[in-house]
């Protein structure tokens, strides 16, 4: 069996992609100074690497709840990356196969998945045997308030114990889909 190793220029051009796609308040357009709600990542091994922000906006004449989603085009990027005859060049200018998208988000749906998340406990540390990873598939949450922050991700196969956890973050990642799919 061939074992496929990625290139040093493709494991720096995922590095590169993790540190953006970490801040997608920062992608253009620049949302300024906001205060994060949630974040929140699904990095399949096949497909397209996607984070939704959910922040307040209070910049109008009220509050409401806005929602950026990155989605990142691995593949597509590898691709140009790989046919690249100046692969330094390429990425310094990387990541580029990114779309930047902002919606509303319903308030009333949201406060529900708020409430929901109150009964979910934060799994314990588990240190899974060390060995061969087959799904490749990462998935997290963040959430920073003030000085305090929760960070959590994992892969596709975990404990029991995290199976709350993930059912609840996958409810929010569908909810901010269908928020995308309703936007005008």
């Amino acid at each position: 069996m061939k074992v496929y190793r990625q290139s040093e220029h493709e494991v720096r051009l995922r590095e590169q992609s993790r540190v953006t796609l970490a801040t997608p308040e920062r992608l253009a357009p620049d949302l300024g100074r906001v205060s994060p709600l949630l974040r929140t990542w699904h990095d399949p091994a096949f497909g397209h690497f996607k984070v939704w922000l959910l922040w307040k906006d209070s910049r109008g004449p009220r509050e409401v709840l806005r929602l950026r989603r990155v989605v990142w085009n691995h593949h597509q990027e590898r691709e140009a990356l790989a046919g690249s005859s100046d692969p330094e060049g390429f990425l310094r200018n990387a990541p580029s196969h990114i779309q930047v998208s902002d919606a509303d988000v319903d308030g009333e749906h949201w406060r529900l998945l708020e409430e929901a998340a109150a009964s979910v406990v934060i799994p314990p540390v588990s240190f899974p045997l060390r060995g061969l990873s087959v799904d490749g598939e990462r998935l997290g949450i963040e959430q920073t308030f003030f000085s305090h922050s929760l960070r959590l991700e994992w892969k596709s196969s975990l404990p029991r114990e995290w199976k709350p956890l993930t059912k609840w973050t996958q409810q929010v990642q569908d909810f901010f889909e269908k928020s995308f799919s309703l936007a005008p």
